[in-house]
């Protein structure tokens, strides 16, 4: 059947490595080894499953009053349906100069590096994509999981109960997805994208660490919490900002040196897309860069947070900042300004630490998260460099996974891309950013998890290269790091 929405998509020039995608979606086999599904529905290998046309009511819309949504099918239907959760939208400019998003519903992920449709493609080869948004701003993953159930219970009334489901989104719509997958039965397997998955409190915790850092080598009487207005906010993140840019300029005195011991402590990347932070000085800059954005959101967004929960959910109170560097960092420090490392170090660990409102740290840990009781399995794609959601966000899971059972941990591919070496500055990079990614390898990621789900074969490192994509930047046998030590316990 023909949906009439995608009757006049233009195809023929916007296309990924459809062949790979084809093999998978449509030669699949049947079956339950290395103890993949029993679910013969789940495993059907039917490539044209009946639906119902869309109509303008039945594809597009509002549920429950609440939630705009949208719906998509291909000319023929694999019986997937690809349930996306959109990206964390600022309830504040963020950063500065920017505009907060509103609440429209997205199918598919539009900002991906290079111009090839990642939706289109995977319409193309029979899959339904599906996307409901919140209308409030702000970290509402509790939101986007309601607005998830609506959307699934009126695609299986309105259109056709899918055979399986897979949840994909970046950042809070990840931690949504991945909260589905736990969740719920009619869930087979996710595919969370540069995602916030350690949750609310831990990535917020970060933040904080980042601005704690500054006002004690950079900005003394820096304010880090209870912004009495979004002004005061913003003009904090401003003069942060100068200080940092001013220590970044000073390469090879102590100011490069204060941002290299910082990223460290703060747990904030030393490259960017644009810049490979070579040497202390290299680091220096980007780090810099980086904070741009890690303040931002420890300042300016904060003072959205507090306002969404009543008061200063984030905490540093008992956090050992000594224990997050590894050896070898420290030492290729001390090696290039020896005696920076604990000089720097000294100030970070022994400055006054900021409580949270215990109000308002209960409330953002009642913000629905995920565990390690892993059900079906999960595909996530995450940069080696993400100065918004740290590589550590999946390392969180996967130390819960393993703590819960094997099984569980068996469950968790978690995909790593790293920038290629950089051949010239202000180059575009993948690997390096938040989301940094190929329109390759997000599709790549969805076919890994439908030859997963459907055949019941773990993915190798060579079929995971090559659905990537050669230019994924895709790197194998990544050591994902446990959750940095903070406030509440040790590193998990």
């Amino acid at each position: 059947m023909r949906n009439k929405h995608t009757a006049s998509r233009p195809r023929a020039h916007r296309r990924l490595a459809v062949a790979a995608v084809a093999v998978a979606s449509v030669a699949l086999i049947a079956g339950c080894a290395d103890g993949g599904t029993a679910d013969s529905r789940v495993s059907a290998t039917s490539t044209d499953v009946a639906f119902t046309a869309c109509t303008d009511q039945s594809c597009a819309g509002t549920l429950d009053n609440k939630f705009p949504f949208k719906i998509s099918m291909p000319k023929k239907w694999n019986g997937t349906l690809l349930l996306y959760s959109h990206e964390y939208r600022a309830d504040v400019p963020v950063p500065l100069g920017t505009a907060a998003a509103g609440a429209d519903p997205v199918l598919s992920p539009t900002w991906t590096m290079g111009k090839a449709d990642v939706g289109e493609n995977l319409l193309d080869v029979g899959f339904a994509l599906a996307g409901a948004a919140v209308p409030d701003l702000g970290w509402r993953v509790g939101e986007q999981i309601e607005a998830a159930d609506a959307l699934y219970a009126h695609f299986s009334e309105q259109v056709a109960k899918p055979d399986r489901v897979y949840t994909w989104g970046p950042s809070t719509g990840a931690l949504a997805s991945l909260n589905l997958a736990q969740n719920r039965e009619w869930v087979s397997g996710t595919a969370p994208l540069c995602g916030n998955l350690a949750g609310l409190t831990r990535n917020y915790d970060i933040a904080l660490d980042a601005a704690y850092a500054v006002r004690q080598l950079l900005y003394p009487g820096m304010k880090l919490a209870n912004y009495l207005s979004l002004k005061e906010a913003q003009a904090t993140y401003t003069e942060a900002m100068k200080r940092v840019r001013a220590a970044a300029a000073d390469s090879f005195g102590p100011g490069a040196q204060k941002l290299a011991v910082l990223g460290l402590a703060a747990v904030v990347p030393s490259k960017t897309a644009t810049l490979p932070g070579a040497g202390v000085a290299g680091e220096a800059k980007a780090i810099a860069a980086n904070l741009e954005i890690v303040l931002a959101r420890s300042t300016i967004d904060r003072y959205a947070l507090e306002r969404q929960y009543g008061g200063n959910p984030s905490t540093n109170v008992g956090t050992n900042y000594n224990l997050r560097a590894s050896k070898q960092a420290v030492e290729e420090i001390q090696k290039a300004r020896p005696g920076a490392y604990k000089k720097y170090m000294k100030p970070i660990n022994k400055g006054a630490r900021v409580a949270a409102d215990g109000a308002a740290r209960d409330s953002a840990n009642g913000s629905p998260g995920a565990t390690g009781a892993m059900k079906v399995p999960m595909v996530s794609l995450h940069t080696a460099y993400d100065a918004v959601a740290i590589t550590q966000n999946e390392g969180a899971i996967i130390t819960a996974a393993r703590e819960s059972s094997a099984e569980a941990r068996r469950l968790i591919q978690a995909n790593v891309v790293s920038p290629p070496l950089f051949a010239k500055e202000g180059a575009a990079s993948v690997g390096a950013g938040h989301c940094s990614f190929t329109p390759d390898s997000v599709a790549g990621t969805v076919v890994i998890l439908d030859k997963w789900v459907r055949e019941g074969r773990f993915p190798s490192e060579a079929s995971t290269a090559e659905l990537l994509g050669p230019n994924s930047g895709y790197t194998p046998r990544y050591p994902h790091l446990k959750w940095p030590t903070g406030p509440a316990a040790p590193a998990n």
